[in-house]
């Protein structure tokens, strides 16, 4: 899954919209310096560890999480 689809799937569940820009350079001067940034699970899977949701049921659950702490 990458950032834009996170995004994108958060946008979507939650009525928003994601607007894409070029950043900068003052921006991108604040940027990670690593190109490529990705989290691997294969370690976590090889020792039984296994995701319990998918990337839009994930979301939603998080999303309704928030919305219960803010009404609380």
């Amino acid at each position: 899954v990458t950032i834009r689809q996170l995004a994108e799937q958060i946008a979507r569940q939650s009525g928003h919209q994601v607007i894409v820009s070029t950043a900068s350079e003052a921006e991108a001067a604040g940027f990670n310096r690593m190109p490529v940034s990705v989290l691997d699970s294969r370690k976590l899977e090889g020792i039984g560890w296994a995701g319990r949701f998918d990337l839009a049921a994930g979301v939603a659950r998080t999303l309704s999480a928030l919305r219960g702490a803010n009404a609380a």
